[in-house]
């Protein structure tokens, strides 16, 4: 082999390693813990160009969850977390709620609570209450139990929920207004900004389980979404598969178009 051809050929063994280094850092960061390091993500489409930069540079922070500090963590809410985490998210605050049992012998015990994140925010001189549940649900199409986010969106007051003891099921029962449901297309091609991805709660079957985050640039609302099948299986702990991130515009509940797509690197 010439000089120039094992040059090349020591070149590409570097990129593979890299790239398959890279996609095996999340939920497994270099300084411990749990996480994603920095600069994971890279832009497909940018369809809303300006949100599209602030929040890839946000994404590509990195995020770490401690090692110290993920006992007391709500495992369900690592996924989504180690993700989604973006320093322009909605200000929650997380309220952790008691497991169901379900007896259902494919569900696969995570260990730990479930997890309520709430907060009001202001939108084009609106007050909204936001709502995302953190839960595990069993996928036929993944054949696995997955980590998933379920989004709710009000124009009710936040509910006073206890403090000081877990909710309960009876307490998530203060959560109001429309639940956000969406159907992630394969591809985002630049002419697909006048496409609606919000699915009809008559359709429900058609959604996606997914991984949410909502976000606020320039005043406006956008919501981060991940096929929740594809963060379990493609891109964990040690996997060399990507994730592909939605960046959408929220209009309303039954109004939500696509800004952007990034995906991992």
């Amino acid at each position: 082999m010439n000089r120039l051809a094992r040059t090349v050929a020591i070149a590409c063994v570097g990129i593979l390693l890299a790239r398959s280094s890279h996609a095996s850092k999340i939920l497994d960061v270099p300084s411990g813990g749990y996480g994603r390091i920095a600069d994971f993500y890279e832009a497909v489409s940018e369809i809303d160009p300006n949100a599209c930069q602030q929040i890839l540079i946000s994404l590509n922070r990195e995020y770490v969850i401690g090692d110290d500090a993920v006992d007391a963590y709500p495992r369900v809410s690592l996924a989504t977390d180690s993700f989604l985490w973006s320093d322009l998210q909605i200000p929650w605050m997380r309220k952790l709620v008691q497991n169901v049992d379900t007896h259902d012998p494919r569900e696969v015990d995570m260990g730990g609570p479930q997890a309520l994140n709430l907060t009001q925010v202001k939108i084009a001189g609106q007050t909204l209450t936001i709502f995302r549940q953190d839960v595990e649900k069993y996928s036929e199409e993944w054949g696995a139990t997955l980590s998933i986010s379920r989004l709710w969106i009000s124009n009710h007051s936040l509910p006073s929920f206890p403090s000081g003891r877990y909710l309960t099921q009876s307490d998530l029962r203060l959560i109001s207004g429309s639940e956000i449901l969406l159907g992630l297309p394969d591809h985002l091609p630049r002419g697909s900004k006048q496409a609606n991805l919000a699915v009809n709660p008559k359709s429900s079957r058609s959604a996606k389980p997914l991984l949410l985050n909502a976000l606020i640039v320039n005043g406006d609302l956008y919501l981060l979404a991940i096929d929740a099948g594809e963060a379990e299986v493609h891109a964990p702990r040690g996997g060399d598969g990507t994730v592909e991130v939605y960046v959408l515009k929220f209009h309303s509940a039954t109004d939500v178009r696509p800004a952007s797509l990034f995906r991992s690197l």
